[in-house]
This record gives structure tokens, C-alpha cells and sequence, in this order.
């Protein structure tokens, strides 16, 4: 069994995503990977397009779709586990007048989430978090006082995962850089932190497809940022 966690604002949603745009290849149910359903709290088999999103735009979705297929290309047999916690211009740095990710914020997404994985390890007799995927970064680009303040808030938020969420000192998180042009302190940011943390990995987004709007990504680059999670994601090793 592996057992991991989807967590960001809207590209780690999947901003603008739909049933119809699921590619064929990705679309069918998989009855060995589920997702955590945040608003009954249970587990459900994950389908595409169908419980991949939120309560108000359910049929988003995002780099979770690609991963379960890689996934199981790899695991054939091993139930996966997902759990995701996202929503749209959710800042990392402490606000108190938006919704962040700051884990000095109460009530706010990191204890939201925090509460939701709990409660999937309940569901699986305790099971350990196998890893953290994490895309944000680009609110705080709106904001160059935040923008600054990212390796530094990045850095306290890895180390409070590891705590709250999977217990674990050494635990995989892997995230992606800030690909929208403008956000490039951000994405740096993003880099140092990789640099220094042993057990944290990304990769530059860039240079993949996105939407008109050049923020959000498009299905090609959501699908290309699953792709990539899987390639850095090993249950059994160290990073």
C-alpha cells in the first residue's frame, strides 16, 4: 500500500480543468487507487474528472491523475492512497486577512489539511504518508514583501509536514517551481530550498503548456507535472 498527499492552490487543483478534458488514456477508474473524500471522510475510488476536485468544481483535476497512472504502469497490483487538500490563491506566507498555508495560522490550510490527513490514517490503520506533493508559490509572487520571505516560509512549512502530517523527520516532499513568467524569485526560492533540504526534490516548471491566462497550467502541463512526480517519487529510498 502507498499513501500520499496533493496539496497547493489552484495548479495543484487543476484551475480550469474538466470531465471533457481528461485524455482517453487517463480517464477510466482504477479500482486500486482511491481518494480521500474531504466531505464525507472516506475513501472512494478515484475517477478523473468526476471526484478529483471540490465540492464547488468537483470535476477538476490536477497532477494526481497522472501520478495514479504512472503509478500503477509501476505497482500493478498495490493499492494506492491519495489525499488532497487544495484550494485556489492560497498564499504561503502568514496572512491575516487570507487564506494561507502558513502553519502559524490556525484553522487555516495547513491544520485544514492536517485534519484530513489524520483522519485518512485512521482509515488506514495508521498507515505512514509515503510522500507530499506540493504546487504553489504564485500568490505570494503577487506580493514582492512574500516573494522574499519564501525560502524561509518554505522551509518551516517542510519541517512542519514532516511533523504533523507524516512524523517522519526524513520525509519525501516534492514540489514543483513556480512555472508562470513573473514569479522567478519565487521559483529560486523554491530551488534553494531544494538544494539545502536532503530529502525534498523539485523540478522547474517552466516550460510547460498553460492556459491563456499564462498562470494556470493546461491539461498537457498538469498531466506533464504528474508525470514528474512519479519519476522523483521512490516509496523505498531516501532522497
Amino acid at each position: 500500500m502507498t499513501f500520499v498527499v496533493f496539496a497547493g492552490q489552484s495548479n495543484a487543483l487543476g484551475f480550469g480543468m474538466t470531465a471533457e478534458t481528461v485524455p482517453a488514456a487517463y480517464a477510466s477508474a482504477d479500482p486500486l487507487t482511491y481518494i480521500w473524500n474531504n466531505y464525507i471522510g472516506g475513501f472512494e475510488m478515484l475517477q478523473p474528472g468526476v471526484n478529483t476536485g471540490t465540492v464547488a468544481n468537483p470535476g477538476a483535476w490536477g497532477p494526481e491523475v497522472a501520478f495514479a497512472h504512472e503509478f500503477r504502469l509501476a505497482h500493478p497490483s498495490e493499492p494506492l492512497f491519495i489525499v488532497k487538500s487544495v484550494k485556489g490563491s492560497t498564499g504561503l506566507a502568514q496572512d491575516p486577512d487570507e487564506l494561507d498555508w502558513s502553519p502559524a495560522s490556525h484553522d487555516e490550510m495547513f491544520d485544514l489539511t492536517a485534519a484530513r490527513v489524520n483522519a485518512a490514517r485512521a482509515d488506514l490503520n495508521s498507515a505512514p504518508v509515503d510522500a507530499v506533493f506540493f504546487v504553489q508559490g504564485e500568490q505570494d509572487g503577487f506580493a514582492e514583501a512574500k516573494a522574499e520571505a519564501y525560502a524561509c516560509n518554505l522551509e518551516a512549512l517542510f519541517g512542519a509536514i514532516r511533523s504533523d502530517w507524516m512524523g517522519d523527520d526524513a520525509g519525501q516532499i516534492l514540489f514543483a517551481r513556480v512555472g508562470a513568467p513573473g514569479f522567478e524569485a519565487v521559483a529560486q526560492a523554491q530551488a534553494e530550498v531544494d538544494e539545502a533540504d536532503p530529502h525534498a526534490a523539485s523540478f522547474a516548471a517552466a516550460d510547460l503548456a498553460m492556459q491563456d491566462d499564462a498562470l494556470h497550467y493546461a491539461a498537457e502541463g498538469y498531466l506533464a507535472i504528474g508525470t514528474e512526480f512519479s519519476a522523483l517519487f521512490d516509496p523505498w529510498s531516501v532522497l
